[in-house]
């Protein structure tokens, strides 16, 4: 499967401009150990963020996840096998919320060597918005007075992440690129906070409009949101996710 390309939104290369699959796999092969929502983030795979919090509930000193906390803690310079816990995880599985089952995500991992393949149709296995505030025609940094109410637009689209098992921590930050910087394992990727102009945080400017009777907003309460492809993405982390 070929990875998602850059969204509109996401300006990261010049009009009309193909990303090409160097481009693509430079950009996800850049990470290191940990995703930070911060200007100058350190790129992992969001997976073992979230890998951590999916375990997080065990008690048990000797679970997966503990043992890699315990790695993470220990000696940086040692890479960290990721690989038991990443193996544990159920990549899109169906949640039911308020009574209501949501279709499982078409995700798979294979790992294979030192490396885990995820290949996902995008879709998050959780709620969405019945309605969302996205910007008119022309519009890069949607905002109340420059944006209109759609009913939902996400759509499938064909995402495939490459991820070391064996990650090893770096003393070097790399600035995290517009567009999917990672994976959740609710099977949608994840961005890191900014918009189109690098600049504006996504979560902190979120808005909510009303239009013809009908509400919705910019971000919805998973952290989410549909692209103008329709590919979903998370500007954060995500409740729905660790939940």
């Amino acid at each position: 499967m070929k990875s998602s390309s850059m969204r509109p939104y996401d300006k990261t290369r010049l009009p009309g401009e193909k990303m090409t699959p160097s481009r693509q796999a430079s950009a996800r092969s850049s990470t290191t150990l940990f995703s930070v929502f911060s200007g100058v983030s350190v790129l992992l795979a969001a997976t073992l963020v979230l890998t951590a919090c999916a375990a997080s509930h065990s008690t048990s000193s000797s679970t997966p996840a503990a043992n890699l906390s315990q790695a993470l803690n220990g000696d940086a310079s040692t890479p960290v096998d990721t690989s038991a816990v990443l193996a544990q995880l159920s990549w899109g599985k169906a949640q039911t919320v308020n009574g209501v089952t949501w279709d499982a995500t078409q995700a798979s991992a294979t790992i294979a060597g030192e490396t885990i393949t995820i290949d996902s149709n995008g879709l998050p296995n959780h709620e969405r918005d019945t309605y969302y505030a996205v910007g008119t025609a022309g519009v890069s940094l949607p905002n109340e007075s420059n944006s209109q109410l759609v009913t939902d637009p996400t759509s499938e689209q064909d995402t495939s992440f490459e991820i070391p098992t064996l990650p090893v921590y770096s003393e070097t930050t790399t600035d995290a690129p517009l567009g999917s910087i990672g994976i959740m394992i609710s099977g949608s990727v994840i961005f890191n906070p900014f918009e189109a102009d690098n600049t504006t945080v996504a979560m902190s400017s979120n808005f909510t409009i009303t239009q013809n009777g009908k509400t919705g907003s910019f971000i919805d309460h998973c952290s989410g949101h549909p692209g103008p492809n329709g590919e979903y993405h998370y500007h954060g982390n995500s409740v729905c996710v660790t939940r």
